[in-house]
Protein backbone atom coordinates (compact mmCIF):
# COMPACT_ATOMS: atom_id res chain seq x y z
CA UNK A 1 0.00 0.00 0.00
CA UNK A 2 1.41 3.49 -0.81
CA UNK A 3 0.67 6.91 0.91
CA UNK A 4 -0.75 9.43 -0.86
CA UNK A 5 -0.02 13.12 -0.21
CA UNK A 6 -0.95 14.63 -3.27
CA UNK A 7 -3.76 16.75 -1.47
CA UNK A 8 -2.68 18.93 1.39
CA UNK A 9 -4.39 21.71 4.00
CA UNK A 10 -4.99 23.63 1.61
CA UNK A 11 -7.81 21.16 0.24
CA UNK A 12 -9.04 20.67 3.57
CA UNK A 13 -9.48 24.23 4.03
CA UNK A 14 -10.94 24.66 0.36
CA UNK A 15 -13.31 22.15 1.61
CA UNK A 16 -14.14 23.38 5.21
CA UNK A 17 -14.91 27.01 3.71
CA UNK A 18 -17.38 25.20 1.17
CA UNK A 19 -18.91 23.25 3.15
CA UNK A 20 -19.39 26.03 5.84
CA UNK A 21 -20.24 28.88 3.25
CA UNK A 22 -22.92 26.51 1.71
CA UNK A 23 -24.27 25.33 5.12
CA UNK A 24 -24.03 29.46 6.36
CA UNK A 25 -26.18 30.23 3.19
CA UNK A 26 -29.00 27.40 3.41
CA UNK A 27 -29.33 27.77 6.92
CA UNK A 28 -29.94 31.54 6.79
CA UNK A 29 -32.43 31.27 3.98
CA UNK A 30 -33.99 28.02 5.62
CA UNK A 31 -34.12 30.15 9.08
CA UNK A 32 -35.68 33.00 7.21
CA UNK A 33 -38.67 31.21 5.55
CA UNK A 34 -39.67 29.66 9.07
CA UNK A 35 -39.03 33.10 10.80
CA UNK A 36 -39.22 35.89 8.35
CA UNK A 37 -39.58 38.80 11.02
CA UNK A 38 -35.69 37.97 11.32
CA UNK A 39 -35.01 38.59 7.68
CA UNK A 40 -33.16 41.79 9.02
CA UNK A 41 -30.49 39.63 10.59
CA UNK A 42 -30.46 36.62 8.47
CA UNK A 43 -29.03 38.24 5.53
CA UNK A 44 -25.67 38.59 7.01
CA UNK A 45 -25.82 35.08 6.84
CA UNK A 46 -27.04 34.99 3.46
CA UNK A 47 -24.49 37.56 1.94
CA UNK A 48 -21.35 35.97 3.86
CA UNK A 49 -22.10 32.28 2.10
CA UNK A 50 -20.96 32.62 -0.77
CA UNK A 51 -17.88 34.77 0.09
CA UNK A 52 -16.39 32.04 2.60
CA UNK A 53 -16.81 29.68 -0.19
CA UNK A 54 -14.95 32.45 -2.92
CA UNK A 55 -12.36 32.62 -0.10
CA UNK A 56 -12.06 28.47 0.09
CA UNK A 57 -11.81 28.85 -3.80
CA UNK A 58 -8.77 31.19 -3.67
CA UNK A 59 -6.89 28.41 -1.48
CA UNK A 60 -7.86 26.10 -4.03
CA UNK A 61 -6.26 28.31 -6.93
CA UNK A 62 -2.92 28.66 -4.79
CA UNK A 63 -2.84 24.67 -3.96
CA UNK A 64 -3.13 24.35 -8.27
CA UNK A 65 -0.51 26.63 -8.67
CA UNK A 66 -1.70 27.82 -12.14
CA UNK A 67 -5.48 29.84 -12.16
CA UNK A 68 -5.68 29.11 -15.58
CA UNK A 69 -5.72 24.82 -15.08
CA UNK A 70 -9.39 25.59 -13.03
CA UNK A 71 -11.00 25.93 -16.62
CA UNK A 72 -9.71 22.39 -17.04
CA UNK A 73 -13.08 21.62 -14.40
CA UNK A 74 -15.72 21.90 -16.54
CA UNK A 75 -14.10 20.09 -19.24
CA UNK A 76 -15.72 16.76 -18.50
CA UNK A 77 -19.41 17.68 -16.71
CA UNK A 78 -20.81 13.94 -17.52
CA UNK A 79 -18.16 12.10 -15.94
CA UNK A 80 -16.35 14.14 -13.39
CA UNK A 81 -17.43 15.25 -10.12
CA UNK A 82 -14.65 18.04 -10.38
CA UNK A 83 -16.14 19.03 -13.33
CA UNK A 84 -19.71 19.05 -12.02
CA UNK A 85 -18.60 20.49 -8.65
CA UNK A 86 -17.25 23.81 -10.13
CA UNK A 87 -20.61 24.29 -12.26
CA UNK A 88 -22.49 23.51 -9.08
CA UNK A 89 -20.43 26.64 -7.19
CA UNK A 90 -20.78 28.87 -10.03
CA UNK A 91 -24.24 28.57 -9.74
CA UNK A 92 -24.43 28.87 -5.93
CA UNK A 93 -22.12 31.69 -5.59
CA UNK A 94 -24.18 33.93 -8.29
CA UNK A 95 -27.79 32.93 -6.98
CA UNK A 96 -26.49 33.35 -3.77
CA UNK A 97 -25.14 36.42 -4.06
CA UNK A 98 -27.93 37.33 -6.08
CA UNK A 99 -30.58 36.74 -3.74
CA UNK A 100 -28.68 38.51 -0.88
CA UNK A 101 -27.40 41.72 -2.69
CA UNK A 102 -30.63 43.50 -2.84
CA UNK A 103 -31.17 43.20 0.70
CA UNK A 104 -28.16 45.83 1.26
CA UNK A 105 -28.75 49.47 0.36
CA UNK A 106 -25.84 49.66 -2.30
CA UNK A 107 -27.73 46.54 -4.03
CA UNK A 108 -31.39 47.90 -3.45
CA UNK A 109 -31.32 49.16 -7.18
CA UNK A 110 -31.18 45.62 -8.20
CA UNK A 111 -34.62 44.94 -10.23
CA UNK A 112 -35.66 41.55 -8.78
CA UNK A 113 -35.63 42.61 -5.47
CA UNK A 114 -36.21 39.81 -3.04
CA UNK A 115 -39.66 38.52 -3.77
CA UNK A 116 -41.11 37.14 -7.21
CA UNK A 117 -38.26 36.51 -9.36
CA UNK A 118 -35.33 37.50 -6.16
CA UNK A 119 -37.40 33.98 -4.23
CA UNK A 120 -36.72 32.05 -7.03
CA UNK A 121 -33.25 33.03 -7.54
CA UNK A 122 -32.64 32.50 -3.78
CA UNK A 123 -34.30 28.89 -4.19
CA UNK A 124 -32.41 27.71 -6.78
CA UNK A 125 -28.82 28.83 -4.50
CA UNK A 126 -30.47 26.68 -1.25
CA UNK A 127 -30.70 23.59 -4.11
CA UNK A 128 -27.14 24.84 -5.25
CA UNK A 129 -26.25 24.80 -1.50
CA UNK A 130 -27.37 21.27 -0.39
CA UNK A 131 -25.53 19.87 -3.71
CA UNK A 132 -22.64 21.58 -2.40
CA UNK A 133 -22.51 19.83 0.74
CA UNK A 134 -22.72 16.67 -0.46
CA UNK A 135 -20.23 17.34 -3.18
CA UNK A 136 -17.26 16.95 -1.82
CA UNK A 137 -17.86 13.74 -0.17
CA UNK A 138 -19.20 12.65 -3.99
CA UNK A 139 -15.35 14.17 -5.05
CA UNK A 140 -13.28 12.06 -2.93
CA UNK A 141 -15.48 9.27 -3.08
CA UNK A 142 -14.71 8.68 -7.02
CA UNK A 143 -11.25 8.23 -5.78
CA UNK A 144 -11.86 4.33 -5.53
CA UNK A 145 -7.82 3.28 -4.89
CA UNK A 146 -8.62 5.14 -0.87
CA UNK A 147 -10.96 3.00 0.92
CA UNK A 148 -11.55 5.64 3.65
CA UNK A 149 -13.11 7.76 0.86
CA UNK A 150 -14.82 5.35 -0.90
CA UNK A 151 -17.35 4.55 1.77
CA UNK A 152 -21.02 6.04 1.29
CA UNK A 153 -20.77 7.38 4.44
CA UNK A 154 -18.83 10.28 3.58
CA UNK A 155 -21.30 11.80 1.45
CA UNK A 156 -24.00 12.37 4.56
CA UNK A 157 -21.04 12.95 7.35
CA UNK A 158 -19.50 15.74 4.75
CA UNK A 159 -23.61 17.07 4.45
CA UNK A 160 -24.34 17.34 8.48
CA UNK A 161 -20.23 18.83 9.38
CA UNK A 162 -21.30 21.71 6.65
CA UNK A 163 -25.07 22.15 8.05
CA UNK A 164 -23.32 21.93 11.87
CA UNK A 165 -20.94 24.40 10.56
CA UNK A 166 -22.73 27.23 8.74
CA UNK A 167 -24.90 27.00 11.91
CA UNK A 168 -21.82 27.98 13.72
CA UNK A 169 -21.10 30.64 11.60
CA UNK A 170 -24.40 32.08 11.71
CA UNK A 171 -24.87 31.88 15.28
CA UNK A 172 -21.19 33.57 15.72
CA UNK A 173 -22.29 36.39 12.81
CA UNK A 174 -25.42 36.93 15.06
CA UNK A 175 -24.03 37.46 18.34
CA UNK A 176 -21.65 39.75 16.28
CA UNK A 177 -24.84 42.07 14.59
CA UNK A 178 -26.48 41.78 17.91
CA UNK A 179 -29.28 39.77 16.62
CA UNK A 180 -31.62 39.31 19.22
CA UNK A 181 -31.68 36.26 22.03
CA UNK A 182 -34.75 34.63 21.60
CA UNK A 183 -33.34 34.44 17.67
CA UNK A 184 -29.89 33.28 18.76
CA UNK A 185 -31.58 30.61 21.01
CA UNK A 186 -33.15 28.94 17.64
CA UNK A 187 -30.54 29.26 15.85
CA UNK A 188 -28.61 26.94 18.83
CA UNK A 189 -31.38 24.53 19.50
CA UNK A 190 -31.36 23.95 15.55
CA UNK A 191 -27.44 23.24 15.71
CA UNK A 192 -27.80 21.06 18.00
CA UNK A 193 -30.25 18.89 16.03
CA UNK A 194 -27.68 18.79 13.57
CA UNK A 195 -24.77 18.27 15.73
CA UNK A 196 -26.60 14.31 16.66
CA UNK A 197 -27.29 13.50 13.51
CA UNK A 198 -23.19 14.79 12.67
CA UNK A 199 -22.57 12.55 15.64
CA UNK A 200 -24.42 9.09 14.14
CA UNK A 201 -23.33 9.35 10.97
CA UNK A 202 -19.17 10.09 12.46
CA UNK A 203 -20.05 7.22 14.64
CA UNK A 204 -20.95 4.94 11.69
CA UNK A 205 -17.94 6.13 9.80
CA UNK A 206 -15.85 5.37 12.14
CA UNK A 207 -17.27 1.88 12.93
CA UNK A 208 -19.09 0.22 10.07
CA UNK A 209 -17.37 -2.91 9.06
CA UNK A 210 -15.04 -2.69 5.30
CA UNK A 211 -12.32 -3.91 3.96
CA UNK A 212 -8.78 -4.42 5.46
CA UNK A 213 -7.27 -1.72 4.23
CA UNK A 214 -10.60 0.77 4.97
CA UNK A 215 -9.81 -0.31 8.57
CA UNK A 216 -5.74 0.86 8.28
CA UNK A 217 -7.29 3.93 7.02
CA UNK A 218 -9.54 4.64 9.61
CA UNK A 219 -6.93 3.77 12.59
CA UNK A 220 -5.84 7.05 12.24
CA UNK A 221 -9.19 8.85 13.27
CA UNK A 222 -9.73 6.51 16.18
CA UNK A 223 -6.59 7.47 18.08
CA UNK A 224 -7.29 9.15 21.65
CA UNK A 225 -6.31 13.00 20.86
CA UNK A 226 -8.48 12.19 17.24
CA UNK A 227 -11.25 11.19 18.73
CA UNK A 228 -11.15 13.87 21.41
CA UNK A 229 -11.43 16.64 18.61
CA UNK A 230 -13.32 15.38 15.98
CA UNK A 231 -16.21 13.69 18.74
CA UNK A 232 -15.59 15.87 22.23
CA UNK A 233 -14.09 18.75 21.20
CA UNK A 234 -16.39 19.73 17.93
CA UNK A 235 -19.39 17.35 18.82
CA UNK A 236 -20.17 16.73 22.96
CA UNK A 237 -18.90 19.63 24.28
CA UNK A 238 -20.59 22.21 22.47
CA UNK A 239 -23.78 20.14 22.24
CA UNK A 240 -23.33 20.63 26.23
CA UNK A 241 -22.89 24.31 25.92
CA UNK A 242 -25.57 25.57 23.25
CA UNK A 243 -27.76 22.82 25.91
CA UNK A 244 -26.89 25.09 28.77
CA UNK A 245 -27.55 28.44 27.80
CA UNK A 246 -30.85 29.82 29.62
CA UNK A 247 -33.56 31.32 27.55
CA UNK A 248 -32.10 35.04 28.77
CA UNK A 249 -28.38 34.78 27.99
CA UNK A 250 -24.86 34.32 29.12
CA UNK A 251 -23.92 34.01 25.47
CA UNK A 252 -19.95 33.27 26.02
CA UNK A 253 -21.63 29.47 26.02
CA UNK A 254 -22.68 30.13 22.98
CA UNK A 255 -19.58 31.54 21.50
CA UNK A 256 -17.51 29.08 22.73
CA UNK A 257 -19.87 26.38 21.37
CA UNK A 258 -19.42 27.56 17.93
CA UNK A 259 -15.43 28.16 18.21
CA UNK A 260 -15.33 24.74 18.86
CA UNK A 261 -17.81 23.40 16.21
CA UNK A 262 -15.54 25.64 13.47
CA UNK A 263 -12.40 24.28 14.49
CA UNK A 264 -13.69 20.61 14.86
CA UNK A 265 -15.33 20.66 11.35
CA UNK A 266 -11.67 21.72 9.78
CA UNK A 267 -9.76 19.05 11.49
CA UNK A 268 -12.07 16.43 10.64
CA UNK A 269 -12.05 17.79 7.16
CA UNK A 270 -8.29 17.63 7.50
CA UNK A 271 -7.87 14.33 9.07
CA UNK A 272 -10.15 12.76 7.11
CA UNK A 273 -7.53 13.73 3.77
CA UNK A 274 -4.83 13.01 6.03
CA UNK A 275 -5.83 9.92 6.91
CA UNK A 276 -7.41 8.78 4.01
CA UNK A 277 -3.52 7.43 2.54
CA UNK A 278 -3.67 3.73 1.53
CA UNK A 279 -4.28 2.86 -1.86
CA UNK A 280 -3.39 0.44 -4.18
CA UNK A 281 -1.84 2.54 -7.18
CA UNK A 282 -1.86 6.25 -7.89
CA UNK A 283 -4.66 8.74 -7.70
CA UNK A 284 -5.67 10.01 -11.50
CA UNK A 285 -6.61 13.73 -10.39
CA UNK A 286 -9.68 14.51 -12.72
Amino acid sequence: MRKQDAWGWKIAADTFLGGAGAGLYASSFLLGVVNVSAEEFLRYGLLLGPIILLVGLGLLFAELGRPTRITRSFANIRSSWMSAGGVIQGIFIICALGYSLPMFAPFSWLPWGTGGIGSLIGTIGLVAGILLLLYHGFLFGASRGIPLWSTPILQPLFLFVGLSTGLAALFLVGYGIGMEMPALKTIGNTTLVFLAVEGITLWAFLTVPSRRTYELSVMELKTPANLGIIGGMAIILPAVLLATIPPTGFIALGILAGLLILIGGFYLRHIIIKAGRYYSSRINMP
